[in-house]
């Protein structure tokens, strides 16, 4: 008593943040906050929530792998012409099997796409800049492709059913259509192996896609782009060993492997935080 204030919960030359802190262990819980359920946790994840692993992701996943699979077996039934001239006579030979090839990479294209859409939504976390430079150049070496396929059947059918001048005629018109749609050919094989090579590089520590993914869609898409490009070499004038054509079908391989590992490895890495 004698003198001695008494101590109050402020009376202690203590920071505002503690005497709030202190004060408030004095207060009871809010009865009504109690009762109520606590929020879920939500994980900062970059796949979309459309895609974020299972229906539309999955689904248009599995369907790339399944086309590009189909496209590889086309494109490798039909026999290479040994010349430019000989394309006519290849064409007569195998026109079923031809026009099956030639049409299905529209199919392939359109197939693709949705598939380049979704992994450009999983990577939004990533730079902006890379994911949109991965889709376009991708899907621009998609159609690429699908157009000088239809352009080269188109032409290739209507030389067959028309009747020329004569035989040697018809073989240069042929030929004609033989190098100005393979050089397209070409390109879009290249761009699509660029593309592909592109994303590798926004899967690589996206959290997202495991890192495996990223090593063999790189090692694969820069296959295609090489393959692509060393086959260009052949529209100068120069000759390229036989090895080097299938090079071209690299990033075809990368996309059914990516295909089909979406629903086992996709989203399985740690989230970003």
């Amino acid at each position: 008593m004698g003198g001695q204030a008494l101590a109050g919960p402020d009376s202690s030359p203590r920071s505002a943040k503690e005497r709030v802190c202190d004060f408030g262990t004095f207060i009871p819980q809010n009865p009504v906050a109690a009762m109520l359920p606590e929020p879920p946790e939500t994980e900062n994840t970059s796949i979309p929530t459309d895609a974020g692993r299972p229906t539309g992701f999955l689904i248009a996943a599995i369907l790339a792998g399944l086309i590009s699979a189909i496209t590889i077996a086309g494109l490798v039934t039909i026999p290479e012409p040994s010349t430019p001239s000989n394309q006519l006579a290849v064409f007569n030979s195998n026109k079923a099997a031809t026009a099956f090839s030639d049409l299905w990479v529209l199919v392939f294209a359109l197939g693709v796409t949705p598939f380049a859409t979704y992994l450009g939504g999983a990577l939004k976390s990533q730079s902006r800049g890379l994911v949109w430079a991965s889709m376009l150049v991708f899907l621009f070496g998609a159609f690429v492709l699908a157009v000088s396929n239809a352009a080269s059947y188109s032409a290739l059918n209507a030389i067959s059913t028309t009747t020329a001048p004569s035989s040697a005629t018809a073989a240069y018109e042929a030929a004609l259509w033989y190098n100005i749609t393979d050089g397209w050919e070409v390109l879009g094989f290249s761009a699509l192996g660029l593309g592909v090579s592109l994303f590798s590089v926004a899967f690589w520590n996206s959290r997202v896609f495991p890192n495996w993914m990223a090593i063999v869609g790189f090692i694969g898409g820069t296959v295609g782009f090489i393959g692509g490009a060393a086959t260009a070499w052949i529209f100068t004038g120069n000759s390229i060993p036989r090895f080097v054509f299938p090079l071209i079908l690299g990033s075809l391989v990368v996309i059914i492997i990516w295909g089909f590992a979406c629903p086992f490895a996709v989203g399985r890495a740690q989230p970003k935080t």
